[in-house]
């Protein structure tokens, strides 16, 4: 089986991981590389080709589509495959993706299995990828119980919630909108994350 080289470019820890999981869950070959930042990103498309890359839209130092675009403009050689990762989904940003030439595009609240494997092997191309089946998930955690991993993550996400509310309280206070609409925005998608924690064990409980 050949192994593909991704790339995900994700600043919230969490979400990597579990991007990560996903597609060895759906048993689709890919050698993960990480960045943080849209800086990181750029510095490991520098040095190297990628079959895929995921990122997400709202980053540190900027944002998904602004690389995108430099992806699509050859600014790292000839164009390579990616898909749009966002906390919130709009019918707005979905055509702001087409038009950055990404292949794909993924509202975090809809990365289940089936879904997220039609993204990645349209991305692709169905050809490189072996014809496999997602395997049920053994020895399911009791019902109404969180593993340790999953505990684990939904305390970070809170505690990183925790501080995002106290920026937006400060931004409010100062009246600084752009600012409050971009921590507003994070503390809703870090929600959706932690929710997403819990709807995924109800699912594999299921």
């Amino acid at each position: 089986m050949v192994q593909l080289t991704a790339l995900i470019v994700e600043d919230n820890d969490f979400d990597r991981k579990r991007v990560i999981r996903l597609a060895r869950r759906v048993q689709i070959p890919l050698a993960w590389i990480e960045a943080r930042s849209v800086h990181e990103a750029r510095e490991a498309l520098a040095r190297q080709r990628f079959d895929l890359i995921v990122m997400d839209y709202l980053l540190g130092d900027g944002t998904g589509l602004e690389l995108a675009h430099e992806i699509t403009n050859g600014s790292f050689g000839d164009p390579m495959p990616t898909i749009l990762l966002t906390g919130y989904g709009t019918e707005l940003l979905s055509l702001q993706a087409r038009v950055a030439g990404c292949a794909g595009y993924l509202a975090k609240r809809d990365l289940d299995p089936v879904h997220f494997r039609k993204i990645v092997t349209t991305a692709l191309g169905q050809e490189t990828m072996p014809d496999t089946t997602i395997e049920p998930q053994a020895d399911p955690m009791p019902q109404g119980e969180l593993s340790r991993t999953q505990s684990q993550d939904a305390a970070t996400l809170l505690i990183s919630t925790e501080g995002h509310l106290a920026l937006l309280t400060r931004a409010i206070a100062a009246r600084d909108m752009d600012k409050s609409r971009d921590m507003l925005i994070t503390v809703v998608s870090q929600l959706a994350d932690i929710w997403n924690i819990f709807e995924t064990d109800t699912e594999m409980q299921e």
